[in-house]
């Protein structure tokens, strides 16, 4: 196998393209696809508590299932032409601020995406006539640079929304990032971040419809490798400006196939692999990569685990901050593997949190919420495997 190496295209317009394809002739026997959408409305104070979430998700494999709805996953063999056919799942919650409603859609079923007409779609009809589903397309605004209206319809509420590029600074529009050895089946993984985007629209829960604006973050991922546990945070402050981290763990999480957490010990003994994070300032246009990051659970007996986040460069500058969990959603990422006689499990797990004791400096200067407000957003806290 070839060492693999990053590459980062920063062209928006290719980066947009790229979000309407899926690679079929990339894909192995552990290839999954996500495209996956977070938005934090404008509130009083800052970007939360309210968050949403949805996501287009599919893996390879005669046998899988999201939340045990059962299914033939991808086909690598699939026929291609101007639209793909392939089956997905779709979901999505929303905390409206004063509690969380989990599976506002949880739906399995055909999806077609079309790279020349730039959309995707996936409806499942039901007995009575109604239909669950999603639609995402190229945007028909014509006063947006780049764009994507979506609509969702589910059992329990849906969203119709439009997202759009909020500056010109490349973390606000569609890249390309590359991981992967020169030959894709190999392994590897692709995936077109849009880190910063403006959004409005409706969105519908069991706790009413309100019309919402703000920032939020969407990515298009293509997996050429088996799913090992992460931790991956999200934060929005309350002057626009965004932290974020990703690392995949390795230690004794891969082994868990339970509901909740390891304890405290147990949990924090573990790598990080490649450790990356960020922090980005909208008003000046500054990008500040950290050298070290470390994301650290904080198990308690009983509620949701909260998280110390620490990330240092070597000049001296840093950050340093609590994150307190308000809400949690979770599902399972199930296939059978073995002809069918073993099963792999990954828990997904995803927190919605407050930065609380920020301390920090950047660019020789003091950091902490009196200059840069409130901070909230979402921490991914993986575990398991998924072979």
């Amino acid at each position: 196998m070839s060492k693999s190496q990053k590459h980062v295209v920063n062209d928006p317009v290719k980066g947009f393209k790229e979000i309407w394809r899926q690679h079929p002739e990339w894909q192995n026997w552990s290839s999954s696809s996500w495209w996956f959408f977070l938005f934090l409305p404008k509130q009083e104070n800052g970007y939360g508590p309210k968050q949403m979430m949805f996501a287009f998700a599919s893996r390879k494999g005669d046998k899988v299932s999201f939340d045990y709805k059962w299914h033939k996953g991808l086909d690598s063999e699939r026929e291609l032409g101007e639209k793909e056919e392939y089956m997905t799942t779709i979901s999505g919650w929303i905390n409206d601020g004063k509690e969380v409603h989990d599976r506002i859609i949880l739906e399995t079923t055909k999806a077609t995406l079309s790279f020349k007409e730039q959309f995707l779609e996936a409806w499942k009809e039901n007995e009575d006539g109604s239909k669950y589903g999603a639609r995402i397309e190229c945007s028909k605004n014509s006063n947006h640079e780049f764009g994507i209206d979506g609509e969702i319809i589910g059992e329990r509420g849906g969203a119709k929304f439009n997202i759009w590029n909020s500056g010109k600074n490349n973390l606000e529009n569609p890249q390309i990032v590359t991981i992967a050895p020169k030959k894709w089946k190999f392994g590897g993984v692709q995936y077109i971040p849009w880190r910063r985007f403006a959004f409005q629209g409706e969105f519908t829960s069991p706790g009413g419809t309100e019309q919402l604006e703000g920032i939020g973050y969407f990515q298009r991922v293509l997996m050429n490798i088996p799913m090992f546990p992460w931790s991956w945070c999200y934060i929005v402050f309350e002057d626009g400006s965004i932290y974020s981290s990703f690392m995949i763990n390795l230690g004794l999480q891969n082994l868990n196939r339970k509901k909740g957490h390891y304890r405290q010990s147990i949990e924090r003994f573990k790598y990080h692999i490649k450790p990356r994070s960020f922090y980005y300032d909208p008003n000046t246009g500054k990008t500040f990569h950290f050298d070290k990051s470390k994301t650290i659970p904080i198990i308690h007996k009983e509620g949701n685990p909260d998280f110390y986040i620490e990330a240092k460069m070597e000049n001296g500058d840093f950050l340093r901050f609590k994150l307190l969990s308000h809400g949690h959603t979770q599902f399972s990422v199930d296939r059978k593997i073995l002809k069918e006689t073993m099963t792999s499990k990954y828990i997904y797990n995803e927190y919605m949190v407050k930065v609380s004791k920020l301390i920090g400096k950047l660019d020789g200067k003091k950091f902490d919420t009196q200059n840069h407000g409130q901070g909230w957003g979402n921490v991914e806290y993986t575990h398991g495997m998924s072979l």
